[in-house]
């Protein structure tokens, strides 16, 4: 007996310091999760990522300081993770463990004179190694080896934007599949600059349209009747300027733009993110919402209102947005469903003073901080973890995987309607549309509820078509000896008679059929009263 309690008591301890790290420590995260049920109000969650390691100057072993870090890109070919340090004119390059590997300064251009950066807020790097650095604050693009020698520098298309004496402040810089050069100027809303190969400037694209609102025209008609000073003082109606972009496995570029609210909505539109193919339109669609959608229902003035200032997207398709406003970082599925939300504002661990850029690192989350100067690692949790295995086996069509991993994602969060409709869609796939039906309804999804119900009608219709058959054959032989027998009761007996069906109770049947004898003057029906 003795011996057993040892064991019990040997089996606790060792159960107790083998638990996974996330299990413990996502009992001090510093900061809220949550999710959103199908009345868009927040709900608690388990967390879904969880901060991992914070990366320093000094933890790193630089001799100086992180002065104003920028922007952090992930090379997936080379395993590569590149910081920009735009007022440090450095650029700091890590190992996918985010160990040190290399310091990139002292850049030289081609007669060996020294090239400083000045406010350099956006960087590229392709396969090769090349840097590709937004110099803001200099006006344009350096295109940068790995021995720290400027190969190019891209300035500003005068031809292209001699309609406007606008800056070109470049902020942000990528390169798709083809070697085309995409960049964004912060003063500058005509689109996306696109360069060749060649670095020739090509055209703009991807730009912003504006709606044609009963409120613009509004606005148009007022300006017909104000005074010069006071047009130059009102605000067009222009498309607003792209703010970041990313470039996804598959050469989409994702754009983020400043949040205009919709006019006359409960909901809160915290932004726009657009998905663009190669001719400039909008995959996502603006039915897809990204951001906090919940709305001040009690007028108390806590309608979220975010404001996103970049954006990645993972090797499987995941979004990661970071959110300025209340310094988190929130993540989606490819089709806009929510996967948790992370980070925040504060001085702990996990939390940020001014976070600038988000990247991806596989299923990792990296976040640059401009006022701490470091960069913080999150890793998922294995709620996180076993949400995106259930549908990415679900995109897989492996659905006995992604049904387990939905089921064992209910199993931690019961109040969770993202594992409702998951395992609904599951059961709608393999064809089990009554299955199908039963979740959706759990998860509150009205639509696919409806699209589910209308293939289990089919279903119902074509498994049950001889006996529906039948009963139809039935009822119309059941109606057709109906008819005559109410033809039968409608004859008079007499050529001047009533019929049966002129009596008292049956004459509003009569009256419906001949409407015009049964109104005729005159006619008084047994045990009635003349009209």
């Amino acid at each position: 007996m003795k011996k057993l309690g040892i064991l019990l008591a040997s089996g606790l301890l060792l159960a107790a310091f083998t638990a996974p790290v996330y299990a413990q420590s996502a009992r001090f995260v510093p900061y809220e999760s949550y999710e959103y049920n199908s009345y868009d109000e927040s709900v608690e969650a388990p967390a879904a990522y969880l901060p991992a390691q914070v990366i320093t100057a000094a933890s790193l072993g630089l001799e100086e300081p992180f002065y104003s870090l920028q922007d952090v890109f992930y090379q997936w070919e080379l395993g590569r993770v590149f910081v920009l340090d735009g007022e440090g004119s450095r650029i700091v390059e890590l190992d996918k463990d985010l160990r040190l590997k290399q310091e990139h300064k002292n850049f030289v251009d081609g007669d060996g004179g020294a090239v400083t950066l000045s406010g350099a807020q956006g960087l590229f790097v392709d396969g090769e190694g090349t840097m590709y650095v937004a110099d803001t604050g200099n006006s344009r693009v350096l295109i940068i080896d790995r021995s720290g020698q400027v190969k190019h520098i891209i300035t500003r298309p005068d031809e292209a934007l001699s309609n406007t004496d606008a800056p070109f402040d470049v902020e942000n810089v990528l390169l798709d599949g083809d070697g085309n050069l995409y960049l964004t100027a912060r003063s500058i809303n005509l689109g996306i600059f696109v360069y060749g190969p060649d670095y020739q400037f090509e055209k703009f694209w991807g730009s912003n349209t504006v709606a044609r609102t009963g409120e613009a025209l509004l606005d148009y008609l007022r300006k017909q009747f104000m005074t010069k000073e006071q047009r130059e003082k009102s605000l067009d109606a222009t498309p607003v300027t792209i703010t970041n972009f990313t470039i996804d496995a598959h050469d989409f570029i994702y754009t983020l733009s400043p949040y205009k609210p919709k006019q006359n909505t409960k909901v809160a539109v915290p932004g726009l993110l657009r998905k663009l193919n190669y001719k400039g339109e909008d995959l996502l669609g603006e039915d897809t919402v990204f951001g906090d959608v919940e709305w001040d229902r009690l007028g108390e003035g806590k309608t979220r209102k975010n404001q996103f200032i970049d954006v990645s997207v993972d090797d499987q398709g995941f979004i990661n947005l970071l959110d300025s406003t209340f310094g988190r970082v929130m993540q989606y599925s490819e089709d806009g469903q929510l996967i948790g939300v992370f980070g925040g504002l504060g001085s702990q661990a996990g939390t940020f003073g001014q976070p600038v850029a988000v990247e991806s690192v596989d299923d990792r989350t990296l976040v640059l901080d401009n006022k701490k100067n470091c960069l913080v690692e999150f890793v998922p949790t294995a709620y996180a973890a076993k949400f995106r295995s259930a549908y990415l086996k679900m995109q897989d069509f492996d659905m006995e995987g992604s049904l387990e991993d939905w089921n064992a994602l209910l199993m931690e969060n019961t109040n969770g309607t993202y594992a409702y409709k998951g395992i609904g869609m599951v059961h709608y796939l393999t064809g089990d549309y009554s299955q199908a039906m039963a979740y959706f309804r759990l998860a509150d999804d009205h639509e696919n509820y409806s699209n589910a119900f209308v293939q289990y009608r089919v279903e119902f219709l074509q498994a049950n078509y001889p006996w529906i058959l039948a009963g139809v054959l039935v009822a119309a032989a059941v109606l057709a000896l109906l008819i005559r027998l109410a033809v039968w009761r409608e004859r008079a007996p007499t050529a001047r008679g009533y019929s049966r069906m002129e009596s008292k109770y049956l004459l509003p049947l009569y009256s419906t059929i001949h409407p015009a004898d049964a109104f005729s003057r005159g006619r008084t029906p047994p045990g009635g009263c003349p009209f």
